[in-house]
Parts: structure tokens; sequence; C-alpha cells
């Protein structure tokens, strides 16, 4: 070998190194189970093999004795001769004395062991054979197996051993010793029937008697163990089985595969009837998954029932979630819970009580206490949705009653954060199955008390101790509060009872839900499987929420009086604006009444559009506000019974400006609830709020028309401006439209639709004059920089500007800017969309002339706006910070000099 080649050699050995490395791994697995599997199969045959080792040494002493006495048989008896000489000599003596001639018999014939003898030997010395053949194999594979996992376990790398595995199981895979060891027992089977035949043989000579009775056990013992060979190919269940059965189960699958050929031979289409060779195992695994339902509840009931004490316990309760919420098994599972709860000799619910109760003895460490809690909590969770699963297209399963666990439903406010989420869901759906479960014998309780209430005679027979023991088992369940001692059935008492009962049944989901919502809003994350609670917690829509507003006022007072604090910088929607939201949804008031204090509160102090918006317009309570504020406004919202802390009137207005500047197009209300509001806002007198909300009002009302022009195409522009407030539209206006002009008349090519475009985009800028102007004093409008920036949004003129306002837009430009006013007042101003015409650089100046119209064309106006803005451009040139803001001014400057010097303006 030159030295490339020994080279060449080196590098291939240090790649099959590194790819074994490599592989290592992935090998690992392979050794990890087949070491398993080897060891079990190889431990279960030095087990059995131990037992055929102490059978064959026992069956062959006992079989030696027998083979003693009758090896004797097959060779001629010594007596026989002395006997014969014997019986020749007193013949002889007997002939002598009487005188009679004596004849020597002839010589005795040769002899000969008789049939019985011969077959009995053959067959006891064939079964002796057998046994100790089995002993030897049996000795035999012991060591093989010693062998074989001693072999396997001689190198560590994982490469190697897993080579060395496959190659020792496929060596006896190939050399069928599996076979083998099947054979010891079918041999040692037939030793022992080889014995029973000999010693019927045995007994033929010696007692006929003897001879049938060990016939008969022959027969017995062929029949049994051909019954139990049999057996397994029809019962795939049984577990006797013979070392035979799988030879003839083979064989009848060979019976079948040849009828189905001879039925596809015969049948006239021609077509082959598909067969596939199954083995015992796989036909009884198949056989196993098949119709197992009541099999699977059986189990589960020995599981529970053997169950001696918490500690097993606590593993079943575990998996009692997984086995009913995961995907595809919820309605075979459902059932077996529900079985178990129901069966008297098992009572899972209260098992599952007692080990709840077992965590506050204080036995149990508190990491184990707090993980079994958990477990109960989610096990109960998971049984308190059982009637949530539906069994069938309409059926579903009963919900359960948990009246016994009266305690978990006033446990107060836990400390840990873990347990407190789960119980929050745990408890609002265990009531909510408690009340589902008891609500038909509310329906038959207050159908019962009704018949006797209409009938005084029958009024005298009412059971009130039955209703009224009712009430007291279910009363934290159902929230009915302390119930009243009836003694009397008088009309009064049957009354008072009947409307309790109408109560409990009419308020009672909601009040579930208002616990849980409220509860749920004081969490610092969202409580266990929370989405699927809340989609579980639907009260009947039907049901009117007039009884529960002071439980629902109460509930919001909770959920944002309590947490608003720590969510109010926060921009995101938070799920605690989700839980609020949720509350929201459910407040229905009438037109004249106040809104709660917890409303008011969450508008003025939450920091973030999205979450109001949410809150507000995506719970459908956007409406309902608007129609309540003139009514808040002049008696002040609603208070709760958890709280009674009033909030101030100028409270009350700034919640409504936060309402008034969430812009909700698609859930607009109508313009006569703004106009309304605009009402009591004016009946409060003026002041810096007001200001700013008759502005952002007026500013909705002339989107909503700008929107819903061509509701009514055959109005007149009067009608149109008379059903809007009034005052809302200028009286010095560039835009003349006739009042009798229907909207959809069209003069000179301008249709009268078009032109109320017009007026209401002027409306716009007159409104933002107004607000411009009220910005001269020193004492500035509410949040006057946000109210600005609202105002002129998407406020472009897009039609000529009457010259008052032009004007009055000019004297509020100056004295923003040339005053000392808020450096974010003067952005919202120089950024506001009404410049933006004049911040624009087209691409040519006569495309842009032909969309827009230069409106600032009043030159008094022009001036004092380039003067204020020539100004403050000078006394922010050296202001870094003001970059974004010079940048805008002088771009407005630039248009303001272009757009009206050139022959456009």
């Amino acid at each position: 070998m030159d030295d490339n080649e020994k080279v060449n050699g080196a590098d291939h050995r240090a790649m099959d190194l590194g790819n074994e490395a490599a592989t290592a791994k992935l090998w690992a697995v392979y050794i990890s189970e087949a070491e398993k599997y080897d060891k079990s199969l190889v431990e279960s045959w030095k087990s059995d093999m131990e037992g055929m080792l102490i059978f064959a040494g026992l069956f062959s002493a006992s079989l030696t004795a027998f083979l003693i006495e009758s090896y004797k048989t097959l060779n001629p008896d010594p007596n026989d001769s002395t006997n014969m000489l014997l019986n020749q000599i007193s013949q002889q003596l007997a002939a002598a004395s009487n005188g009679t001639p004596f004849q020597i018999a002839q010589s005795t014939p040769k002899f000969s062991a008789p049939a019985t003898s011969i077959i009995c030997n053959a067959l006891w010395f064939t079964s002796l054979g057998l046994s100790l053949t089995c002993a030897l194999i049996a000795t035999l594979l012991e060591q093989w197996a010693r062998d074989f996992i001693h072999r396997a376990d001689m190198r560590s790398a994982p490469v190697i051993r897993a080579r060395i595995f496959s190659y020792l199981y496929y060596g006896l895979k190939r050399f069928n010793m599996h076979a083998v060891v099947d054979i010891i027992p079918l041999l040692l089977h037939a030793s022992l029937l080889f014995f029973l035949a000999g010693l019927v043989a045995f007994l033929i000579p010696v007692n006929s008697t003897m001879t049938a009775i060990a016939g008969a056990n022959l027969l017995i013992v062929a029949a049994i163990y051909s019954i139990l060979t049999i057996l397994p190919l029809y019962y795939l269940d049984c577990p006797y089985r013979t070392p035979l059965s799988g030879a003839f189960w083979r064989l009848w699958r060979k019976v079948e595969r040849i009828f189905s050929r001879a039925v596809s031979a015969n049948s006239s289409e021609g077509e082959s009837v598909p067969f596939h060779e199954e083995t015992v195992v796989e036909v009884m695994s198949r056989s196993a998954m098949t119709n197992s339902e009541a099999r699977d509840y059986r189990a589960l009931v020995w599981t529970v029932k053997s169950l001696a004490d918490d500690m097993e316990l606590e593993p079943f309760v575990e998996a009692i979630p997984d086995a009913l919420w995961r995907p595809n098994l919820q309605i075979t599972y459902a059932r077996h819970v529900r079985g178990l709860l129901e069966d008297r000799g098992v009572q899972l619910l209260f098992r599952v009580k007692g080990l709840c109760d077992s965590c506050s003895t204080g036995l149990l460490p508190p990491d184990l206490g707090k993980r079994r809690l958990l477990a109960c909590y989610k096990a109960l969770w998971a049984i308190s949705s059982l009637s949530q699963i539906p069994v069938s297209s309409t059926a579903r399963l009963p919900p359960v009653d948990f009246s016994p666990f009266t305690t978990l439903y006033h446990t107060g406010r836990m400390q840990d954060a873990d347990l407190a989420h789960h119980s929050a869901s745990t408890r609002a759906l265990m009531r909510w199955s408690t009340f589902c479960a008891v609500d038909s014998h509310l329906a038959a309780h207050i159908a019962y008390l009704s018949r006797r209430h209409l009938n005084h005679s029958e009024q005298q027979d009412v059971d009130l101790g039955r209703i009224t023991s009712f009430l007291r088992k279910y009363r934290h369940t159902l929230s009915a509060g302390a119930m009243p001692s009836f003694t009397m059935p008088t009309a009064s008492v049957i009354g008072e009872l009947i409307r309790i009962l109408k109560d409990i049944r009419t308020n009672t989901p909601y009040r579930i839900l208002f616990m849980y919502l409220s509860e749920s809003a004081c969490l610092d994350s969202l409580p266990y499987e929370w989405a699927e609670t809340r989609r579980m917690l639907q009260p009947d829509p039907s049901i009117p929420l007039v009884g529960v507003q002071n439980d629902l006022t109460t509930a919001l007072t909770e959920a944002i009086y309590d947490n608003l604090h720590r969510i109010i910088g926060d921009p995101d929607v938070h799920w605690v604006d989700a839980t609020i939201s949720d509350l929201c949804s459910l407040w229905r008031p009438e037109h004249t009444s106040s809104i709660p204090c917890a409303i008011v509160h969450y508008l003025n102090h939450r920091k973030s559009d999205r979450a109001l918006n949410r809150v507000v317009w995506e719970s459908g309570i956007g409406v309902y506000l608007w129609s309540c504020f003139p009514t808040t406004i002049s008696q002040g919202p609603s208070l709760s019974r958890s709280n009674t802390t009033s909030v101030r009137p100028d409270e009350v207005l700034t919640s409504l400006w936060v309402l008034a500047s969430l812009h909700h197009v698609d859930h607009s209300p109508r313009a006569s609830l703004y106009a309304r509001v605009l009402e009591a806002v004016s009946m409060r007198g003026l002041s810096r709020t007001s200001i700013s909300i008759a502005a952002v009002v007026k500013k909705r009302i002339l989107e909503e028309l700008s929107l819903n022009l061509f509701v009514n195409a055959d109005a007149t522009v009067g009608e149109v401006i008379r059903s809007f407030t009034r005052g809302l539209f200028p009286v010095d206006t560039a835009i003349q439209i006739p009042d009798n002009w229907r909207l959809e008349q069209t003069t000179d090519g301008i249709s009268a639709s078009q032109l109320m475009k017009y007026r209401i985009n002027e409306a716009e800028i007159h409104i933002l004059a107004e607000f411009i102007e009220c910005c001269n004093g020193e004492d500035l409008p509410y949040k006057a920089d946000e109210t600005l920036r609202i105002l002129s949004a998407d406020t472009t003129p897009r039609a000529p500007i009457h010259k008052t306002h032009q004007r009055r837009i000019a004297n509020g430009i100056a004295a923003i800017l040339g005053g000392t006013r808020p450096t974010e007042l003067k952005n919202s101003l120089v950024s506001g969309s009404f410049m933006d015409f004049y911040a624009s650089v087209p691409s040519t100046e006569a495309g842009l002339a032909q969309q827009c119209t230069a409106w600032l064309d009043d030159h008094i106006a022009r001036e004092k706006v380039q003067t204020a803005f020539v100004q403050c451009e000078q006394a922010l040139s050296t202001d870094q910070d003001s970059t974004p803001f010079l940048t805008r001014l002088r771009a407005i400057l630039r248009g303001l000099n272009r757009w009206h010097t050139s022959p456009y303006g």
C-alpha cells in the first residue's frame, strides 16, 4: 500500500467517525426503544423457561416412578419359572400317590410382552424424552438470552450498539428463535398427554374401572385443550390459548383466503375480493378499538373505585380537562364523565370536593397544595362545561348541580395569581351550571304557586317549607340573599315568593356574568379559559335587564374604579378594556337615564383612543351615551351601591368631549341626539369645556349630514338644513342655494347636492373660525390643541369662503401665533388640513389650479396671516426643535406668495 492509499484510508475513517458522531443522538433513540423491547422479550423468555424447568423436573420425577414399575412388564418374570416348577412337582407327587402315569409338559413358549404394556411404556418413555428435551432446551434458552444481552451491551458507542442490537435481533428472526420458544411448552403439553394415554394402557390389564376413569380423564383433558386452542379464534378477548392456537389461526386464515378466491372466481363481475393477511394481534387491536365506549366506561368506573386515597385520585382529576376538551374526544368522554358523576358507587363529584378540601387542611406542603387545587379547579371547570358539549345534532348533556360546593362561591380574592385566575372562571361556570340545572325547578315552583295564588281555596295547601328549603339550598348559587321566614301561606306570602322566584330566574344569569367580568378585571392577566368561559356565559337576550341595572352599575364601578389606574397610560387595548367593553355591551338604558359614574370616570381617564373606541363603539353603547348625556348633564351621573362618590359637573362635560372626539362613522347616531346634547350643554352656560364640546359636536353633525345627504333625494335644500341644528350654517355665505331646490336638481351643470356639500364645507370652516376666535384670550378652551386638530381634520376648503370667515380665521391665527400660546396649539393650527392647499407643492401649477381654489382671497385677511407667519418664523428661526414646524410654516408662506401673485389666484 503506497502513501496515497494510506492517506485516503485515513481520510475515509475520519469521515466515518464524523458521520457516526453526528448521528449519535439519532441512534440513541433507537437504542432506547430497542433495549426496552429486547430486554422485556428476553426477560419474558427467561421467566417462561424457569417455569418450564420446574414443571419438567417435577413431571420427569413423577413419570420415572411410573416407569420403574411399567418397564418390568416388558421382560419375563423369574417368579413365573419357579411357580411352574413347583406346579410340576405338585402334579408329579399327586400322580405317584394315585398310581397314574405322569407326563412332563413341553417347554414353555418364548416370552412375549402384552400389547398394553408395549403401548404404555412407549408412550411413557416418549413422554419422558420430551420432558427432558424441554428441560435441556429451556436451559439452553436461558443461556442464549443471557448471551444476547451480554453481546448487545459490550460496546458503549451509540452507533456501534445500535448496529449490534439490530444485527443480533434480526439473527433471532432469521433462525426463528421465537418459534423455538413456542415449541417448548407444546412439547411439555404433548408429554403430559402421552403420559395420560400411557396411564390408560397401563390400567387396562389391571382393572377395568380404573381404566375407564383414566380414559375419562384423558378425554376431558384433550377436550379442554382443544377448546382452549380453538376458543381464541372466535373470541379475540379470550385470555386462554395454547401453543397450537397460532397454527390453527394461520390455517383458518388460509382457508378464508382460499374461500375468498373461490368467491372471486365465481363472481359475475370477475373482480378480485381484497384480502388482507392479519395476525391475531392486529385483529385483536382492531376489535379492541371498535365499539369500545361501554368497555371504556366500565374501566373508568373500576379505576375511580380503586383509587383509595387522594394521592391516587389526583392524577385522575388532572386528566379530566384534557379528556373533555381535547379535539375529537368531547362527545365520548363527556358521557363517561357524566356517568361517573351520576354513579352512586363512584360519586366523582364528591371525591373531587374532598380532594379540593384536603388542600386547606395544612397537611400538604404549599407547592403540592397549590398544584392539587389548580388540578381541582381545572377539573371542575371542565365538568361545569359538560352541558355545553353537544352529544348529537340536537341533544346536549344535562348540566351538573354544584350545590355541595357552596364554600367555593365565597372564597374571596386569592393572593396567589394562578389560583385567582383559575378560581374566577371555575366558580362562575359552576354557578352557571347549577342555575341551568335548577332552572326547570324554578319554573315548576313558579307555575305551582301561580295556580295556587289564583285559586283562593287552594292557598292553604301550599307547601311553603319545600319551596323555602329549596331557596335556602341554592341561596349562594342563585344570589337570592337572605330568605325571609314564611309561616302562613297567605296571598301576600305566595305573591312574594312568586316575585322572588321570578327575580331569581330572570336576573341570576346576568348577575353571574357581572360578577365574573368584574372579578376578571381585577386580575393581572386573563382568567383561565377566558374565551370559552365567556362564550358559555350567555344569558337569554330576550330577557330584559331592567331588574339588574343596579347590579350592572355596581359591576362597572368595581371593574373601572379598582383597575383603571393600572392601564391609564397603556396605548393599546388591554384585556381589562375588553372586560369593561363586555360589561358596557349589557348596558341598555332608557333615554331619560343617567350615565353611571364609572363610565364617566373611564371616559375621562383612559388615555387610549383605541381602547375608548372598543368600549364605546364596539360594545354598542355609543348611541346610548349620546341619548343619555342630556339627562346626565342636568341631573348628574348615576351612583352605584359600592361607590357613592359623585363626580363634578365639569367632569361630565369633559367626558362628553371625549365621546365627541371619538370619530366612528359606521355607528353615528342621529342628528337629533346631537341637537339635544348641544341644547343641554348651552343650558349649562358658557365655559371652557362647553366651547370645545359645542365645536366638536357641530363638526360631527356636519359629518353625518355629508354622509347621509343622498338618503332622501326628493328633499329640498331648506328641508335638509332645517332638519339639523339651527345656526349651524353661517348667515354670511359665498354659496347661494335657493331653499326650494331639490337635492336631485341640476342647474348649469352643478347639482344641488354638490352645492350642498360646498355649504357643508363652508359651515366646517365657519365652526373652525369660531373656535380659533375663542382661542384669542388667555383662558383657552378645554383641550384647545386637540379640539383644533379634530376641527381641522378633513376640513380642506373646496369652494370660495366668505371674507367674514377669512378675516375671523386670520384674526385667530395672528392671536395664536403672535401670543404666548402653547406650542401644541400652534402646531395644531399650522398643521391643520385647511392650510394643506398652500403647503402643498404641485407638479404643475395649472393642474392644481384646476382642482382647488386659493380660498384666502381677501387681501386684509391674507396680509394678516402672512404677517403672523413671518413674525413666527423669525421668532423660531434659531429653535432647532421647531424644524418640522418651521418647514410647514415656510411651505405655507411660499404657497401664499405663489397662488396670490400668479394668474390662478
